[in-house]
């Protein structure tokens, strides 16, 4: 038997980019620190999901450059969402 989830490959690698991404995402958001150390920690955040979560890192590190417009597009928004709320 054969199961669809995706309507297509690239429907497939948003959605592993979108749940890669906002692994990032929450970890970075989550740090709480005063000014002045503020990027060690989030430096300290994202050493930890290279540490844990490495392909999945580059993958979203690296998406940007993909051959497919959607895919693009999708990375490009979600680092502008990210980026205006932080």
């Amino acid at each position: 038997m054969c199961f669809i989830f995706f309507e297509n490959n690239e429907e497939l690698f948003k959605t592993v980019i979108d749940r890669a991404f906002s692994c990032i995402y929450d970890t970075i958001s989550e740090v709480k620190a005063p000014a002045d150390q503020l990027i060690q920690k989030m430096g300290s955040g994202f050493n930890q999901i290279i540490q844990a979560h490495r392909d999945e890192a580059l993958m979203v590190m690296q998406a940007h450059a993909i051959s497919g417009f959607g895919i693009r597009e999708r990375v490009r928004n979600l680092f502008l969402k990210s980026f205006e709320s932080l």
